[in-house]
């Protein structure tokens, strides 16, 4: 398992601390974000713990008793003095860096009106909890004084509990003074894999809360102010506001009391620029040397692009997850499409799309209108997301936009580079239905169909939401054409499966009358090269332009040029029939930089701008 530093404040002898204190206890829950969730077991003993000798149970919503039973994995222990630590297989990777166990399963798959209890196997004696299994109710429980303090906080044992506490009324407390647990702020992962452990002192490390900005986004041009609640039970000698930009040196600067135990900080505009990565948090340090870090908050500064934000590595998992951003498109996908209980609409601009997703909110957002959306990323089974944290402040309707048009591509397109098109409304001709799959449904559900454009060689799933109005309505007659959100739902990395159309209503389906429908269809009335996706790109992005009746009799040509004005590749060229089309530009054999799209038929050009970046 992995070695974390125990803060050991011993006031008794060793002999005597070990005699009052012979089991294992929660030490630290939290309920964060998304799957941000992790629970941490603390063993107060001198002797190395086998874990496989206790279990978990688990109970959930309004329940009545322990429902769930789980295990711990083979091999696992706790060394005396220190923690176990385990993290939903899901979470942000800052988390899944101090997991001792990944849990694949709902052994942190809790909300805060669920509880987990911790047990001796040996004669089913429970140790420790939070939480009650006896929740009638259902509601979340308050802790420390702090309404719903189980849900979307995190709890740290106070350094002075000695033991586990079957009563989680007496464990909650009715206030900061009479609670077992510290009520730090949702996402605050700061001490997660140590414990402050000093076997009945009633010294404790500085506690950080109450952060706030004025503004989670600043401008390019926009200081930004940090402020904090700062307390302990001693004094404070020292409080830092620590920042830096895009992975570079820490800037450290110390800042003062303004009173009432709030500390406030700026950080300048001049060391930042548009579209800069900044991640700072603030530092305090008590009279006798305890110190103690707060949760780090990342932004993209200013306004950047959905392809800024929606970075890879080489398992598709998100690059810069838990960044809050401010990113601008219009709404291909509007409120109560696929959810009626939550927020999951979809934003594109001319870089990227991506998933809008706020659990539990109903307010409305209209499909064909420009947004602007301010929220952290993050990503669930694969799909990319931005989840704001308050509706009527972090999202601003911009009016009427242009309702972009779906980018027509084959199965066989869609899958040679999948997350260039993750998210984007897309249409898919000519498509038949696969042995495999669900049956149409023919009442309220879901369903995944699987459907191929050529006979079998490339399929995806067509998911069919029950909150659609295409359930409970007659088959179509295959093939069909289909408009949707190009969509993932992988549930584990590398995220390289689980692709998906989603057609956001009846219109979206088509019955194809005759071979001829494949490539039929209402001519375009402009010419236009559309804005590459992905932009920027590494080492291919994709090219689409519609070509109207009287441009369709020139030659046309659609060529690559460096900044020198070179011509490096050319991807079409001759004579074409009025239509869309579709060409991906892989440029892996070159190096980064700014390169030209440029669209040539007669006296008509067109150029787009396209970055590199390897």
């Amino acid at each position: 398992m992995k070695v974390f530093t125990i803060l050991l404040f011993m006031i008794f002898t060793p002999l005597f601390l070990f005699g009052q204190t012979t089991s294992l206890f929660f030490s630290e829950y939290i309920e964060g974000s998304s799957n941000n969730k992790a629970l941490e077991i603390f063993n107060p003993t001198d002797q190395t713990v086998d874990l496989t000798l206790y279990m978990m149970r688990g109970s959930a919503n309004a329940a009545t008793d322990w429902e769930y039973d789980y295990s711990f994995p083979a091999g696992a222990q706790i060394e005396a003095m220190s923690v176990y630590v385990i993290v939903d297989n899901d979470a942000d990777q800052v988390l899944l860096d101090k997991a001792d166990w990944q849990a694949p399963g709902f052994e942190t798959g809790y909300n805060g009106n669920d509880a987990r209890g911790l047990f001796l196997i040996d004669g089913d004696v429970l140790l420790d909890m939070i939480g009650d299994p006896n929740n009638p109710n259902g509601n979340d429980y308050d802790v420390a004084g702090v309404t719903d303090g189980m849900g979307e906080h995190t709890l740290v044992r106070k350094s002075s509990v000695l033991q586990g506490n079957t009563n989680w009324a007496a464990s909650a407390g009715t206030n900061a003074d009479d609670s077992e647990w510290i009520v730090l702020d949702q996402n605050d992962f700061t001490n997660l894999g140590i414990h402050a452990f000093d076997g009945g002192s009633s010294d404790f490390p500085p506690v950080i809360t109450g952060l706030t900005v004025s503004n989670k986004v600043p401008g390019a041009n926009e200081s930004l102010t940090v402020s904090a609640t700062v307390t302990d039970d001693s004094s404070i000698t020292k409080v830092e506001l620590v920042y830096a930009v895009n992975d570079g040196d820490a800037f450290v600067v110390e800042i003062s009391s303004k009173g009432n135990d709030i500390y406030s900080g700026e950080i300048p505009s001049s060391i930042y620029n548009n579209g800069d990565r900044l991640v700072y948090y603030i530092k305090a340090v008590d009279g006798k040397s305890q110190e103690t870090k707060g949760s780090e908050t990342k932004l993209f500064v200013g306004d950047v692009s959905i392809a800024d934000v929606k970075q890879l590595d080489a398992d598709g998992a998100i690059v810069f997850g838990g960044y809050y951003a401010r990113l601008t498109g219009v709404l291909t996908v509007g409120s109560g499409t696929f959810s009626s209980s939550s927020l999951q609409v979809y934003l594109q601009d001319g870089s990227g799309a991506i998933n809008i997703f706020m659990p539990g909110e109903t307010s409305p957002m209209s499909k064909g209108n420009s947004y602007t959306v301010v929220g952290k990323t993050t990503q669930f089974n694969g799909l990319i997301e931005i989840e704001p944290d308050d509706f009527a402040t972090d999202i601003t309707d911009n009016g009427a936009g242009e309702l972009p048009a779906p980018i027509e591509l084959t199965i066989a397109q869609l899958l040679s580079s999948p997350e260039a098109f993750e998210s984007f409304l897309i249409k898919i001709v000519a498509v038949d239905s696969v042995a495999g799959g669900d049956a149409w449904p023919d009442s309220p559900g879901n369903a995944n169909i699987i459907i191929t454009d050529d006979a079998g060689s490339n399929q995806i799933t067509m998911r069919i939401d029950r909150d659609t109005d295409i359930d409970s309505t007659s088959a179509p007659a295959f093939p069909i054409s289909v408009v949707g959100i190009f969509n993932q739902y992988d549930f584990a990395s590398p995220y390289d499966g689980g692709y998906q159309i989603l057609p956001r209503s009846l219109e979206d389906i088509k019955e194809v009358t005759a071979i001829g429908d494949k490539t039929a269809g209402i001519a375009p009335l402009q010419f236009k090269l559309y804005d590459a996706f992905p932009n920027p790109f590494n080492p291919a992005t994709t090219l689409v332009f519609d070509l109207p009746v009287k441009e369709s009799k020139n030659s046309i040509e659609l060529s690559i040029f460096n900044v020198l004005g070179q011509k490096i590749a050319v991807l079409a060229k001759g004579r074409f029939k009025s239509g869309q089309y579709t060409y991906t530009w892989d440029a892996s054999a070159l190096p980064s930089g700014i390169y030209f799209a440029v669209l040539n038929a007669g006296i008509s050009q067109k150029i787009s701008r396209l970055l590199l970046i390897k």
